[in-house]
């Protein structure tokens, strides 16, 4: 959910689509809840248009599975960077739990969950290892999906954000 940020918005998503999830930790019908998946769209908008992925990796993404491509990758770091949660290479913890925090409230579990599980990617997913900026952004995202596993993106809901991706200004073939 990966992200992150995404892993507090993408947890909660699936209020565009008229409902709630079972299991889920966030309310569905809070406008702010509202507001931060429009800004998702939008930040995934834009880093499509950059970094050019094929949908398959924008789908990977939001269902928090890892990118399979180089452009995938740096599509996942796109979406860091557009959050201010990667910066020239260094993770803002503190951003991030911030982010998760406008959602899910300071003390909630998923913030919680959040800061630990961040912690501890920060110990394995390093600038020294993977220099590069997209590996590195990829790696740190999929080290959080894979300890929050909990708080995974509702399918549906990234049916619904893909189909706003502008693949049409990237390239035909890749619709």
């Amino acid at each position: 959910m990966l992200l992150l940020l995404c892993v507090c918005l993408l947890s909660s998503v699936h209020a565009g689509a008229g409902g709630t999830l079972r299991g889920t930790l966030v309310d569905f019908t809070n406008p702010r809840v509202l507001a931060h998946i429009e800004s998702l769209a939008r930040m995934g908008v834009s880093c499509v248009v950059k970094t050019k992925p094929p949908p398959s990796d924008v789908r990977a993404y939001l269902t928090n599975s890892p990118a399979t491509t180089h452009r995938g990758k740096c599509f996942v770091a796109c979406m860091l960077e557009s959050s201010d949660v990667l910066d020239r290479g260094r993770v803002d913890t503190d951003m991030l739990v911030e982010l998760a925090s406008l959602i899910n409230g300071r003390n909630s579990r998923v913030v919680q969950s959040l800061s630990y599980a961040s912690r501890e990617c920060l110990r394995v997913v390093t600038k020294e290892v993977y220099k590069d900026q997209c590996e590195f952004g990829s790696k740190y995202n999929d080290c959080l999906n894979d300890n929050m596993r909990e708080f995974r993106f509702p399918e549906e809901i990234a049916n619904e954000l893909l189909k706003v991706m502008p693949y049409h200004r990237i390239s035909p073939d890749l619709l």
